[in-house]
């Protein structure tokens, strides 16, 4: 019996929440993105990268879901 083992993964996420930080603008924030894991031989994550377009993220922000 072989084990694969695994050097990589990613997942994709959705964030949602309200900006309601001392002066936020408690406008709703919906936003997606995704990680790159790179895992050890003992899989677990050695190293990951998240990406999300953050242009959008500050507008939202600002303006909310909708603006």
């Amino acid at each position: 019996m072989s084990r694969e083992t695994r050097t990589e993964g990613s997942f994709i996420e959705q964030l949602t929440g309200t900006n309601d930080a001392p002066g936020g603008a408690e406008k709703r924030v919906r936003i997606s993105g995704y990680e790159l894991w790179k895992l050890d031989n003992d899989g677990l994550i050695a190293e990951s990268k998240g990406y999300f377009d953050s242009a959008e993220y500050e507008r939202q922000l600002k303006e909310g879901v909708d603006g």
